[in-house]
């Protein structure tokens, strides 16, 4: 039966080497709606029953894909670097795709005034003196609910807590998202000794990047030792071209038939 196939093609190669051609070509104008989609979500099945319990929970108690700003700095508690601290939280309320910003600057807590339990923000106006910044570091060292979480136990850490919009963390929006916050931390870095982003957008956009490069560089290598290996056992460089074209072939059809079914490449059938 393969046989038969073969002969076929080769006894009516002037219809089958335009068709596959045109099948190439139809593949080929679908590559660029090609999507990858590098969330953890997408190895698990829409109708699993741990999925669906846990989306209930999110729909419950909202989402939990946040990004967590790291901010440090010897010289934290100062009125300059508090301002420059404030000045970072409101541009990242302004990212389009961020839903809420939480930190040293707008959240609250409890305390005991004149026997009752009073909520207030934490930093309810920021310290215009070095001595007040220093008092307003002392009172929020001394707060069990902060420490190890928004702000480190030398007081020179803290933390901006960042709620991303889930539906923006699949592909080209979450690589968006990402560079948005990044850019603005690059425009404020020399403003603190240091200051970088971690959570789903950045891993998302890296997943991404690196399931790119990887794919450059390991078709490009499969290709060249699929040449190698043919041409140093049958010594011919049509033997070897052909395997190659039918590799190439191989890897356009599937790419282009998943991006016009509307599939996206994820971290398995990357692999």
């Amino acid at each position: 039966m393969l046989m038969k196939l073969f002969m076929f093609g080769y006894r009516h190669r002037q219809t089958v080497i335009p068709v596959i051609l045109l099948v190439t070509v139809f593949f080929l104008a679908g590559l660029p709606r090609l999507q990858v989609n590098t969330s953890l979500d997408s190895l698990v099945p829409a109708n699993n029953i741990d999925r669906l319990v846990y989306q209930r929970v999110q729909e419950e108690f909202g989402t939990d894909s946040k990004a967590i700003i790291y901010v440090r700095d010897e010289q934290l508690w100062t009125p300059g670097k508090l301002t420059r601290l404030e000045q970072l939280h409101h541009a990242l309320e302004k990212i389009s795709g961020v839903t809420r910003v939480e930190s040293l600057i707008n959240l609250r807590t409890l305390d005991r005034n004149g026997g009752r339990i009073a909520s207030g923000l934490i930093i309810p106006q920021l310290p215009d003196t070095a001595e007040q910044a220093q008092l307003l570091r002392e009172s929020v060292l001394q707060n069990p609910l902060l420490q190890d979480s928004f702000i480190s136990a030398d007081g020179q850490a803290t933390a901006i807590m960042v709620t991303l919009d889930d539906t923006r963390l699949n592909g080209n929006a979450a690589e968006v998202l990402y560079r948005q916050i990044e850019d603005l931390l690059i425009a404020q870095r020399a403003d603190f000794s240091s200051l970088f982003q971690t959570g789903p957008a950045r891993l998302n956009s890296e997943l991404r990047n690196n399931l790119y490069r990887d794919l450059l560089v390991l078709v490009s290598l499969s290709g060249v030792i699929l040449l190698l290996t043919i041409l140093l056992s049958v010594r011919s460089g049509l033997a070897a071209i052909i395997p190659l074209l039918i590799s190439v072939l191989s890897i356009i059809w599937t790419f282009g038939m998943l991006s016009w079914l509307g599939m996206s490449v994820n971290i398995l059938s990357a692999m």
